[in-house]
């Protein structure tokens, strides 16, 4: 970095003699005293002591900051250790999901279930994008109705579920035909 300053302030006086020779070319008569880039030129290493030392100051600063928070209490945090926190929460999270769903479905998880567990999560990620995207853009109307089929789906979602969540010890209704999983509609025509 060093040697990118002193080059460039080389460069800066380079300029400023090139200009001040062409500007005295162009016009003799013109008083010989010093130009705004001369000026600029002469300035140019008290300018770049000034930033060094206002950059020592924020690094200065950062470092109190980083101290007090370790006085604290708040230690700094280590990614290696932020990213193992992180799984440990997310495995946490997923196993009370689990115990959740395994007391409401009471029952072993079907394809038809998989497919409408699946499906639901897909609509709401979708949705929930969506809503973000809108409410970042400040498209209010979007970001409502956004929120409104939300809503929406998550009711379908309940009433699939209440009717067809399997109960363990119940027997299949006489005369039902076996619930089969459906595809999602692909919008395209033709035989399948």
């Amino acid at each position: 970095m060093n040697q990118n300053h002193g080059l460039r302030t080389l460069l800066v006086a380079a300029a400023a003699s090139l200009l001040t020779t062409g500007a005295w070319a162009e016009n003799p008569s013109a008083p010989q005293g010093k130009t705004p880039a001369a000026d600029k030129a002469e300035r140019a290493p008290a300018n770049a002591a000034g930033k060094a030392e206002k950059a020592a100051d924020v690094a200065g600063d950062k470092a109190a900051k980083t101290a007090k928070d370790v006085k604290d209490g708040k230690d700094a945090i280590d990614p290696a250790a932020k990213a193992d926190e992180r799984a440990a929460r997310k495995a946490k999270e997923h196993d009370a999901q689990r115990e959740k769903l395994a007391a409401t479905w009471k029952g072993p998880v079907s394809d038809p279930l998989r497919h409408e567990l699946r499906l639901h999560a897909e609509r709401l990620a979708r949705l929930e994008r969506i809503k973000a995207v809108a409410e970042k853009e400040k498209d209010a109307p979007t970001a409502e109705k956004a929120a409104k089929l939300v809503t929406k789906e998550n009711e379908r979602h309940a009433g699939w579920m209440t009717k067809n969540t399997p109960v363990i010890g119940a027997a299949p209704a006489v005369g039902a035909p076996p619930v089969a999983p459906t595809a999602p509609a692909d919008g395209k025509g033709g035989a399948k």
